[in-house]
C-alpha cells in the first residue's frame, strides 16, 4: 500500500474515531466508562501513531489510553469488560522440574502473584485468575 493511501487510511480512521466519541459522548449525559471497542480502536490506533498524536486528534485521556498501549490487550485492567488472553508461563513453570511448576499472573499495573507449587499439585488456574482480577476492583 502507497504511503499517501495508507497515510489517507490512517486520517480516515481518526476520523470515524473521532466521531465515534463524540457520538458516545452526546449520548451518556452521566459519563459511564467509554466502550471497550472504542478504546481497542484508539490502542490500536496509538500503537501505530503514538499515544501523544492519537490523544490529540480525538480528545481523549493520555494516561488512559498510555496504559492501555502499555497492556497487552489493549484493555485496562479491572475494567468491567475484561477479556481472557493468552498467558505464557516462564519457561521454568513449563520445565518438569524437582520443585513443581510456578505460575505467575500480571496486569500490567504492576500487581504480580507467583504461585510456586509442589511437583503434582492440582489447581484450578481459571479459578486462581478470577480471584486476581477481582482483587483489582
Amino acid at each position: 500500500m502507497g504511503a499517501a493511501k495508507q497515510h489517507g487510511t490512517t486520517e480516515a480512521r481518526l476520523d470515524r474515531l473521532r466521531r465515534r466519541i463524540q457520538t458516545w459522548r452526546g449520548s451518556d449525559p452521566k459519563r459511564r466508562a467509554m466502550p471497550a471497542e472504542i478504546w481497542a480502536e484508539a490502542t490500536d490506533l496509538a500503537r501505530r501513531l503514538g499515544v501523544n498524536p492519537v490523544r490529540r486528534a480525538v480528545a481523549i485521556d493520555y494516561a488512559a489510553l498510555k496504559r492501555r498501549v502499555e497492556s497487552r490487550g489493549g484493555e485496562e485492567a479491572g475494567s468491567a469488560e475484561t477479556s481472557s488472553a493468552f498467558v505464557e508461563l516462564p519457561r521454568a513453570a513449563r520445565d518438569a522440574s524437582a520443585q513443581g511448576p510456578v505460575i505467575e499472573l500480571s496486569d500490567g499495573h504492576g500487581s504480580l502473584l507467583t504461585l510456586r507449587l509442589g511437583v503434582g499439585a492440582a489447581i484450578d488456574v481459571a479459578e486462581v485468575m478470577a480471584l486476581f482480577r477481582r482483587g483489582r476492583r
